[in-house]
């Protein structure tokens, strides 16, 4: 309507601007141009027409815009509504929680209550209680046994009981271990650990206290290790025969050999068995050395001069039998031969029989210096005093290397010892 009536107006404008009015001296009169009204009709027919279309798109725009909008806002309302029902689901996940939490801590209260009276009411508990216990107690004696065996080994090797503070040879001041060991005087204060508390006095601590004792005997002991090699006479040298003449000694000795002899497995040749003793007290043997410790162990048959003792053409190493029986002895650091000596000596331990002893060595033999093949040197009794009480010799005849040896023509046997003293090797801890 508003439109409308600007197009009046302007057509009005138009009409009122077509007529010209001329005044004059000369000349007067009225001129009309009848297109500027056609013209004028035609351009607001046109405007009217434009504002017409502009107000229908107007119109059609802000329909759209009104239809995004209410999409928006349902899309918002839904969106809404599921951060609230995602929110239900959190809440609802909380309270399982919480439940659950209520669950644990009465299921926990239960078991506490359960548990502290299970050992005198509820045989199960008390059942597998005792044995976990006591599983844990024979785990924790074993380790201490081992312990205590460790300790009297590294004793063994070094000649001496653990001591703490270490002596000095030269009778100055001993010197202590460090102060967490103060705990360990002896190698006995190991089973102080059982009725103990704390760090001090563990099972883990007397391990490095061992090693802490072994450092510091390397460092106050002497001399250095060495090794040496002696070679002792079975008749002239162990069974003292040497103060006769070669002959007489000879003869004794064959004389031993035969009242020696039993029948074994093998029925046509009897096997023989001799005790000896090994001596250290003088130097007729070893030197004075402390701590002196079988390295290997070397023997030969010696035959007479008339027969050999080989029976037929076995040239192979015949086998003996060496086991050390009853004690051993040893020279200490400390000892000054021969006006203050200092030994100290172990118990040996035996088996049921000579085979189950734990000091039994297989020696190869030569027979007069000779075998095929050669006689390997023997290890098994290393880290051994060679000083005990009671040797064990024996030959086996049922052994294929021994069934044809002829013993009676048996002279001598030699017994090459290698040996070591002073410090003992390197161990590891």
């Amino acid at each position: 309507e508003t439109g409308e009536k600007i197009a009046v107006m302007n057509l009005a404008t138009a009409y009122a601007t077509a007529c010209t009015v001329t005044f004059g001296a000369m000349t007067s009169g009225v001129t009309c141009n009848p297109g500027a009204g056609l013209k004028a009709l035609n351009d607001n027919l046109s405007a009217m027409l434009r504002t017409i279309q502009q107000a229908e798109l107007d119109d059609i725009n802000s329909e759209a815009t009104i239809k995004s909008i209410l999409l928006e806002q349902a899309t918002l309302a839904v969106s809404l509504e599921q951060v609230a029902k995602s929110l239900e689901r959190q809440h609802a996940i909380i309270e399982t929680q919480w439940a659950t939490l209520d669950r644990l801590l009465a299921n926990y209260a239960v078991a506490q209550e359960n548990f502290a009276e299970a050992y005198y009411s509820n045989p199960a508990y008390r059942i597998e209680a005792s044995r976990a216990e006591q599983t844990a107690e024979h785990s924790f004696e074993t380790a201490i046994e081992l312990s205590y065996y460790a300790a009297k080994a590294l004793e063994y090797q070094w000649s001496e009981k653990f001591n703490n503070p270490v002596l000095r040879l030269d009778g100055g001041m001993p010197e202590p271990l460090p102060v967490s060991y103060d705990a360990f005087m002896r190698a006995e204060s190991l089973f102080g650990v059982q009725f103990a508390g704390g760090d001090q006095l563990s099972l883990g601590n007397f391990i490095s206290a061992l090693e802490a004792w072994d450092v510091k005997m390397r460092q106050l002991r002497y001399p250095e290790r060495q090794t040496a090699t002696v070679r002792l006479s079975l008749r002239d040298d162990l069974l003292g025969l040497g103060v006769f003449s070669p002959e007489v000694a000879e003869a004794k000795f064959r004389a031993m050999v035969g009242k020696s002899r039993y029948m074994g497995e093998n029925t046509s040749n009897p096997d023989l068995r001799m005790d000896f003793t090994l001596d250290i007290s003088d130097e007729s043997l070893f030197p004075s050395h402390p701590n002196i410790k079988i390295e290997t162990i070397n023997a030969n048959l010696v035959s007479t001069a008339s027969r050999s003792v080989r029976g037929s053409n076995n040239m192979a190493p015949a086998l003996v039998d060496v086991v050390l029986l009853d004690r051993a002895y040893v020279r200490t650091f400390f000892a000054e031969y021969p006006l203050r000596d200092d030994m100290i000596s172990y118990q040996l331990q035996e088996g049921r029989s000579l085979e189950k002893s734990p000091f039994i060595a297989t020696l190869e033999a030569n027979v007069d210096g000779y075998a095929s093949p050669s006689a390997s040197p023997n290890i098994q009794l290393a880290n051994h005093s060679p000083a005990v009480t009671n040797w064990v010799m024996r030959f086996k005849n049922n052994r294929y290397n021994n069934r044809d040896l002829k013993l009676e023509y048996l002279a001598d046997i030699e017994f090459e010892i290698q040996y070591s003293y002073g410090k003992p090797r390197d161990f590891q801890f």
